[in-house]
C-alpha cells in the first residue's frame, strides 16, 4: 500500500479512478507499513463509496469489486494492532484479513454496531466501537459487549472515543460532552463544557491529558 515517489498523497495522489473525486465524506488512515487507505461515502449520484488503498498512484478497491463494502457508506476507519483495516458502515463493523473482508463477531454480531461512528484500538488490542445511538461496545476478539451496558446512566449518542491504559476510555456524547469510563462505570468530566460536545477528534497523551478536537482544541487533565 506504500505510495513510492508521491511526495504529498493526500493532494498529489492518484490518476483517473481516485476515488476522491467521486466521494461524499472520507476518512484516510496510513497503515502500519506506511501505505495510505482512505475509506470513502457515495456522492450524491451514487458514485464512490467503499474503502481504497493507494499502489504507486494508482487507487484500487481494498478486497477486489466484489467487496462487501464496495459502495458503502463507510463511517469510521483505524487498523488493529496487528495491522489490519477496521471499518464501519451500516452493515456492521468488518474487518480485512488473510486477502478477504469479514464481519467482526460474525452473522452474530449485535446489529446496533451498524451504527458505529468512531473506533479506537486499546494497547491490549480490544476494539472499542462507539454507536451513534446505542452506546460503546467492545470486542476482545471473542464477543461484543456493551461496556457499562448495567448501568442506567451512561453516554448512549457518542461522537468520538479513545482508550488508555488498564481498560480506561475516554469518549465524547453528543449532547452531553466528555465521559470517563474508569474502575466499571461511566462517569462524566465536571467543567468541559458545551464546546466539547461537537469533538470529532479526541486523543490521549502519554501524561493522562485529554485531547479534543471539537470547537478549537482542548487540553483536559484526567488522572490516569
Amino acid at each position: 500500500m506504500r505510495a513510492p515517489g508521491c511526495a504529498n498523497p493526500l493532494r498529489g495522489c492518484g490518476g483517473a479512478t481516485d476515488p476522491r473525486s467521486t466521494s461524499g465524506g472520507r476518512w484516510r488512515a496510513y497503515a502500519p507499513d506506511g501505505g495510505l487507505v482512505l475509506a470513502t461515502g457515495p456522492d450524491g449520484l451514487g458514485r464512490g463509496g467503499g474503502v481504497w488503498s493507494l499502489h504507486g498512484a494508482t487507487w484500487s478497491a481494498v478486497g477486489g469489486s466484489g467487496s462487501p463494502l464496495s459502495g458503502a457508506r463507510v463511517r469510521a476507519l483505524a487498523f488493529s494492532r496487528s495491522g489490519t483495516p477496521l471499518v464501519a458502515s451500516g452493515r456492521g463493523v468488518w474487518e480485512f484479513a488473510r486477502g478477504a473482508w469479514s464481519l467482526v463477531g460474525g452473522p452474530r454480531a449485535p446489529r446496533v454496531l451498524g451504527g458505529t461512528v468512531a473506533f479506537a484500538v486499546c494497547p491490549s488490542g480490544t476494539v472499542v466501537a462507539a454507536t451513534s445511538d446505542q452506546g460503546t461496545w467492545e470486542w476482545d476478539g471473542r464477543a461484543w459487549r456493551q461496556v457499562g451496558g448495567g448501568e442506567t446512566w451512561r453516554p448512549m449518542s457518542m461522537a468520538a472515543v479513545t482508550c488508555g491504559r488498564g481498560g480506561r476510555l475516554l469518549a465524547i456524547e453528543g449532547e452531553t460532552g466528555p465521559w470517563q469510563y474508569a474502575g466499571g462505570r461511566w462517569s462524566r468530566l465536571p467543567g468541559t463544557g458545551d464546546a466539547l460536545t461537537s469533538g470529532g477528534a479526541l486523543t490521549l497523551a502519554p501524561d493522562g491529558t485529554a485531547i479534543f478536537g471539537g470547537q478549537g482544541v482542548w487540553a483536559y487533565g484526567v488522572r490516569r
